[in-house]
């Protein structure tokens, strides 16, 4: 019966992944990342699955263009090595880092790069977004997360290093774009906390039922 199926929505702990001042170069020394390098920041399995070779390749081709990216991976390494192969010059792989980092993270870095394919819905782009991140993903993997592409976000269909390189090189050489996407980026990250998806969908409903 369809009056008895619903969607329920993720939450996100609002109190760690929000807006916040970070001092970056303090922030990014710690982790002996040059301050004034581009940061491209992934979190999640470093996994091939996950897109981690595509984002070498990429980190690999913008680096050779000649801008200055710092690519950073966090999150359980299983293929740290393979990303490293191809192009271990600024690539810096972190593991697993507390939820405070990561929120750092995603408010320092210029780009949260998520090229996962498989996704039903990544947790980790909504924390990015919450936290005035410019995601660019798969259409199919965290293009779900991304209202209007271009705007608040970029998806891509394609799986073609070149092409990621090149939309990000616009984005880098377009700062009015940039700071474009920055505001729509802001203007929709509003999420529900854990709290307020288990008081409006789980609580109410159980309460009706009982």
């Amino acid at each position: 019966c369809n009056s008895k199926v619903g969607f329920m929505k993720r939450g996100i702990d609002n109190s760690i992944f929000t807006v916040k001042k970070v001092d970056k170069n303090h922030f990014l020394k710690k982790f002996k990342i040059n301050p004034n390098h581009i940061i491209l920041f992934f979190c999640g399995r470093i996994h091939r699955l996950k897109g981690v070779i595509l984002l070498s390749k990429i980190n690999k081709l913008l680096n050779e263009k000649g801008f200055k990216v710092t690519t950073v991976m966090a999150g359980e390494n299983i293929h740290g090595e393979e990303c490293k192969k191809i192009y271990s010059k600024n690539l810096v792989i972190l593991n697993y880092l507390d939820q405070k980092e990561i929120s750092k993270f995603y408010n320092i870095c210029d780009f949260f790069v998520f090229p996962s394919l498989y996704e039903t819905g990544p947790q980790v782009v909504l924390e990015a977004r919450s936290c005035g991140a410019i995601c660019i993903v798969s259409n199919s993997g965290g293009g779900k997360r991304i209202k209007v592409n271009g705007e608040d976000g970029l998806k891509l269909g394609s799986q073609s290093p070149d092409l990621w390189s090149k939309e990000i090189i616009k984005l880098l050489k377009s700062r009015k774009q940039f700071l474009f996407m920055k505001k729509k980026v802001l203007e929709s990250n509003k999420y529900l906390s854990w709290e307020e998806v288990f008081n409006d969908i789980f609580y109410k409903k159980w309460k009706l039922i009982i």
